[in-house]
């Protein structure tokens, strides 16, 4: 196996994009004031973003790369296993982000508490967008929390957890009974109202 790339996250709030290791280094940081030392909420971290593939290639002008063969991205929160992963870099930004990333055949992966396979995924929008597809005989399968939803189609938002699904939907979601207060489970037995104290 070959070890195509090693790259970074930025974790910016609300999302997280890739980052390529090659960007331009940046310029030492200036002395700090106590106020600026302290850590924000809301700070971006990197991650190391480790890829094996049997086959790299890129296009440097086209800002894509692409990953073939045994695809394995793995992260500190998650993985994109599949047969073929395409990166697609925005080739006149600053720091040269991965826009969009496009994994196809035998696609399994897990972002946080999300576990899917589909026969493709897309992760657009500096990869708050997952988009997993299907067919009717071998739909996307995710499972998240508890929930399993089967769709040939299914659209998730991570900023916002709105999810879409369509095509041949199944759900299957755990639904926590609750039980009735004691004092009108009681009356309910009796048949008759509890009186109320004034």
């Amino acid at each position: 196996m070959l070890a195509a790339a090693l790259l970074l996250l930025d974790i910016a709030a609300g999302g997280s994009r890739l980052l390529w290791a090659q960007t331009a280094a940046k310029p030492a940081p200036a002395a700090k004031s106590a106020e600026a030392s302290k850590p924000k909420a809301e700070e971006p971290q990197d991650e190391v973003v480790d890829i094996e593939a049997e086959r790299m290639d890129e296009d440097v002008d086209a800002g894509t790369t692409t990953f073939t063969g045994n695809v394995r991205i793995t992260r500190e929160t998650g993985y994109l296993y599949a047969d073929k992963v395409t990166l697609f870099r925005d080739v006149g930004g600053a720091d040269s982000s991965v826009q969009r990333t496009l994994a196809a055949g035998n696609v399994r992966m897990k972002d946080d508490d999300m576990v899917a396979t589909s026969e493709t995924a897309e992760f657009r929008d500096g990869n708050n967008i997952i988009d997993l597809q299907g067919t009717k005989k071998s739909p996307a399968v995710v499972l998240q929390g508890e929930d399993r939803y089967e769709a040939e189609r299914f659209v998730y938002d991570r900023r916002t957890g709105k999810r879409t699904a369509s095509g041949g939907v199944k759900l299957r979601v755990r639904v926590k009974r609750t039980e009735a207060p004691a004092e009108s489970a009681a009356s309910t037995e009796n048949g008759a109202a509890a009186p109320s104290n004034p």
